[in-house]
């Protein structure tokens, strides 16, 4: 039965190790959503790191445990948020451009480096509202297990991404100026 039982086991961690070799290490998902507002509201809400606290589901509604820091600056190039919580791990946002009312690019770091990945944000204007893209890319360490782990990041991060996305929209068109 034991032996058995560890069979099974090393077939199971050899098939890990084998797909891991045809695995590719990239991935990249992006969702959308039209906002009826104004696209200077909608990137000045994703350009101020401190307006993420009310919009992105990586907050306190989601980790009451966390605390968030920002570095010098919150806003535009070189803005950073930091966090740490129970639930959410620990974590950096880092702008690296921002272009303003059309694209903000920022470098994000989860859980001492085990994730690292880049959020591209691009607005059009299109009638009366705005289409905002959030594409999230990345690349996994080369272990057969992140290669798996990187597929499952875009069903696990999607969900929290479609919720930040659906309250920036309530957020923008709730508070129009």
């Amino acid at each position: 039965m034991i032996g058995t039982i560890l069979i099974v086991l090393a077939g199971l961690f050899a098939a890990i190790i084998i797909a891991g070799l045809f695995i590719s290490s990239k991935y990249r998902f992006s969702k959308s959503i039209l906002i009826h507002a104004d696209k200077k509201k909608v990137f000045n809400s994703i350009d101020e790191l401190k307006e993420w606290a009310i919009w992105s589901a990586w907050s306190k509604d989601n980790d009451k445990t966390i605390d968030i820091s920002y570095g010098e600056k919150s806003q535009g190039v070189g803005a950073i948020m930091n966090w740490k919580g129970k639930k959410m791990g620990r974590g950096e946002i880092a702008i690296k451009k921002s272009e303003p009312y059309k694209e903000m690019l920022a470098h994000a770091v989860f859980n001492k480096g085990i994730f690292k990945m880049d959020f591209q944000f691009t607005l059009e204007e299109e009638k009366d509202h705005t289409k905002l893209t959030w594409l999230v890319s990345g690349k996994t360490k080369r272990s057969a297990f992140a290669k798996i782990l990187g597929r499952i990041i875009p069903k696990w991060m999607g969900k929290d991404i479609e919720t930040s996305l659906k309250i920036l929209k309530h957020h923008c068109e709730g508070n129009l100026s």
